[in-house]
């Protein structure tokens, strides 16, 4: 019974450990990502939306399909640039009370 005890205590402390192992990988692999969407992804979209931009002018009157469908295509790329800049905001303001509470026990 003694020995039990001693191995849940033992977990319990790798467990605690673990937690905050994952915490900080999870944080920076966030951060990772926030930095790949701004520096690649909203960047490849921005070339794309400036393309269909151009496409727009080059086409007739009569294509008014065409028009429309491009202009559908530019909104939705907007909106992605658009949820991907809020999502690292939301990140932040939703999780920094946590994640300096966990980095200032960590210094100590």
């Amino acid at each position: 019974m003694i020995i039990i005890k001693i191995n849940k205590m033992s977990n319990q402390k790798t467990t605690s450990k673990e937690i905050h192992t994952t915490i900080d990988i999870k944080h920076t692999e966030m951060l990772q990502k926030f930095d790949h969407n701004e520096n690649i992804i909203i960047p490849q979209l921005m070339e794309e939306k400036n393309q269909l931009k151009s496409q727009i002018h080059s086409l007739d009157d009569n294509q008014i399909e065409e028009y429309m469908d491009i202009c559908d295509k530019i909104k939705l790329i907007q909106n992605k640039i658009r949820s991907l800049k809020r999502e690292k905001k939301r990140y932040l303001l939703e999780n920094s009370k946590y994640i300096f509470h966990y980095f200032e026990q960590k210094q100590q």
